[in-house]
């Protein structure tokens, strides 16, 4: 659902030598440079910086923030990373890690990485 959600991103505003991406569910804003097509930073709302530039957020199976109010002990919780991407890709790096409650310096049982092709 985050890869769809980077996907179906609009261009949200141009400015001076870049584009910028913004996207429908999570509202993940991308500038991407217009002259090398590659992506300069992303921002990601209710996020906290990580390591290496990385911004990072916790999002349950639905692929929405856990709602605290509304607590549903079923429903598995992961830490997300978004990112740029090497350079030279017109996408959005993207990382999950379970479980997403865990010590700083405890390793993920398991995690997926892919990266989220912009539209062009």
């Amino acid at each position: 659902s985050i890869t769809a959600d980077i996907q179906s991103s609009a261009k949200d505003t141009r400015t001076q030598g870049s584009v910028i991406y913004r996207s429908p569910k999570l509202s993940i804003t991308t500038t991407v440079n217009n002259v090398t097509k590659e992506v300069a930073s992303v921002d990601v709302p209710a996020s906290r910086e990580a390591t290496s530039g990385m911004r990072e957020l916790t999002l349950s199976e639905s692929g929405a923030p856990p709602d605290p109010a509304q607590p549903s002990l079923l429903e598995k919780s992961f830490r997300v990373m978004i990112s740029t991407p090497a350079s030279g890709t017109m996408a959005v790096r993207v990382r999950i890690e379970w479980p997403a409650q865990r010590a700083p310096s405890a390793k993920a049982e398991g995690f997926i990485e892919t990266l989220a092709p912009l539209p062009f």
